[in-house]
């Protein structure tokens, strides 16, 4: 297994640092995928079909492997896959302030404040299959828009009131509900128009607004309709 480390983040300066897992207890694996890391610095391993299921707990510096077994997955046989995913969300500190992400809200949100330094992102869904060179895509020009996206005007529960509450006077006043929506699994952002425009901003006040959960269904497209309003 290979970890890549950005080391200085204003040079773009990533390290290569090779480990062996240890052979005992991953033998019988064919294919484990990481899927995060805990604050004691142990990265977290998962398999995917094997029965029982197991996550692994790999501690590089150490070279130790902890093994848990997860049960009560005895149903979901016949090839269909089980995720782990880590749970823990630390303070970030960033340049300007300091954060306290809320548990509740995708961590998608805070690209800008996450990375400073980056200009421009290409966002994938974890279950988009690259199939060519997306080079071209941080030269597309947005048009000083935040986000370049894939329209989905052609099927109708697209539209904007398949989404958003339009009975609710604080969203009939706001959006469209004839509105197109668009693809959130592969994105295109400006993250210096987004700082400009203060979208996260924006997020903040359509979360809030929806603490009593009537403005909008649940999901994380409904608020990004929301965020990205007029800079998409």
């Amino acid at each position: 297994m290979t970890m890549l480390v950005l080391e200085y983040a204003e040079k773009h300066d990533w390290s290569e640092h090779p480990f062996a897992l240890p052979g005992d207890k991953f033998s019988w694996i064919g294919f484990v995928s990481v899927v995060g890391v805990t604050a004691t610095g142990e990265i977290v391993l998962m398999n995917h079909y094997s029965n029982p299921f197991y996550v692994f707990y790999f501690h590089p510096g150490r070279n130790t492997v902890r093994r848990l077994e997860v049960q009560g997955f005895e149903h979901h046989g016949g090839g269909s896959r089980v995720y782990a995913f880590v749970d823990h969300v630390d303070d970030l500190t960033f340049s300007m302030k300091s954060w306290q992400l809320p548990q509740d809200i995708p961590r998608r949100f805070y690209i800008p404040e996450i990375y400073p330094q980056l200009v421009k992102i290409v966002f994938l869904d974890d279950d988009v299959v690259v199939q060519k060179d997306l080079t071209s895509l941080f030269s597309f020009d947005l048009h000083g828009d935040v986000i370049g996206a894939v329209g989905t005007c052609l099927e109708a529960f697209h539209r904007y009131y398949k989404y958003l509450n339009f009975s609710d006077p604080l969203i009939s006043s706001k959006f469209d509900p004839q509105a197109c929506g668009w693809a959130s699994c592969m994105n295109v952002f400006d993250l210096i128009a987004w700082r400009n425009a203060n979208v996260t901003a924006r997020y903040h006040y359509w979360h809030e607004q929806n603490r009593g959960r009537t403005l909008r269904k649940l999901g994380t497209i409904p608020p990004g309709r929301a965020k990205y309003q007029y800079h998409t």
